[in-house]
């Protein structure tokens, strides 16, 4: 009996498909030709069927198309063509930002699935307090649910960032209301209001019917005594709202002593904040370097001010383990 040997020559598919693509741009044995305008692709119908669920579909039966070797293709974008075309020969493909829109609408047409994948992948990797507009408006248009779901834990996270982005105050309503809502959001209340208040004054005359309600949706109760004085003085939008008076003065706020009111729209606990544990004021603060100011988070445990602990930050929790006991400060 002869014995039988298993070969796997992954280089072999490479080289191919290399040897394929030297065919198409040097025009040998080309049987297909896409136009795009007044621009003009000779391809291989087996590779661009192999590649696209569309030329797949139209190749496989009589038509103009498969008939004549030609399909002129409208309302497309030449570059966003021709990336396309580089991608099914290679797997490879280079863009931009900015041509992302015309590239994904070009290979949905095309069906390219993997591709749709890997932008999708750029768009996540490149999230930024700019970027972040566009790409959620790409991956809802689109329909990237898990790129979309990418953008809102960016924002709920970075949503100091993004409000200071001029987009930012052209969001709907409804995503600000989830923004300043998230019960993961680790910004404060303080910082959420100032959000709030921002969004709608730049819009008062449609916006400020909303005021109230999304207030509501605040722990108000959270909203510190220095900044709910330093709104009803200094802000007349919410002084003159005797609904949000009303709040205040539920939530058990007194007057107190006017004085400059800094909101820091960091994260918590990010890049941008040093976590400070301060038995002079007996306080877990936050230093903003950049801003230079302390930001109050939780009192001190008492027998913290004491003792000698270790503290560790672990998703969003301060784990505090002291000789005696150990607990957790939720920041």
């Amino acid at each position: 009996m002869s014995a039988e040997f298993g070969i796997q020559d992954n280089k072999h598919n490479n080289l191919m498909m290399q040897k394929l693509d030297d065919m198409r741009k040097e025009k040998r044995l080309s049987d297909f030709t896409i136009k795009v305008g007044n621009e003009e692709f000779p391809v291989h119908k087996n590779v661009m069927s192999a590649g696209s669920d569309y030329f797949d579909a139209m190749l496989s039966h009589e038509n103009l198309e498969s008939n004549t070797g030609i399909v002129d293709m409208k309302e497309v974008d030449v570059y966003s063509v021709k990336v396309c075309i580089d991608y099914i020969y290679t797997g490879n493909a280079l863009f931009t930002l900015e041509k992302c829109e015309q590239l994904l609408h070009v290979a949905n047409i095309l069906q390219l699935s993997r591709f749709c994948e890997m932008i999708a992948e750029f768009l996540q990797a490149n999230l930024g307090s700019k970027s972040f507009f566009i790409i959620r408006q790409l991956a809802i248009k689109f329909n990237l649910k898990g790129l979309e779901e990418s953008c809102d834990e960016y924002a709920v996270g970075h949503l100091g960032s993004i409000a200071k982005e001029e987009e930012f105050n052209k969001l709907d309503k409804e995503y600000v209301v989830f923004l300043i809502t998230c019960k993961w959001s680790l910004y404060s209340e303080n910082s959420k209001l100032k959000v709030l208040l921002q969004w709608i004054k730049a819009d008062t005359e449609s916006r400020a019917e909303y005021f109230i309600e999304t207030v509501e949706k605040l722990q108000i109760d959270e909203i510190s005594t220095s900044y709910g004085c330093h709104l009803v003085r200094n802000d007349s939008f919410c002084s003159k709202s005797a609904e949000f008076m009303k709040l205040l003065y539920l939530a058990n706020r007194s007057n107190v002593k006017d004085e400059k009111v800094t909101v820091p729209l960091f994260t918590p606990l990010s890049d941008d904040g040093l976590l400070l544990f301060d038995k002079k004021s007996e306080s877990v603060q936050v230093y903003c370097p950049v801003e230079e100011t302390f930001n109050k988070l939780k009192q001190l445990n008492e027998n913290m001010l004491s003792d000698k602990y270790t503290a560790v930050y672990l998703e969003k929790f301060v784990f505090v383990f002291l000789q005696t006991e150990r607990f957790i400060v939720s920041i």
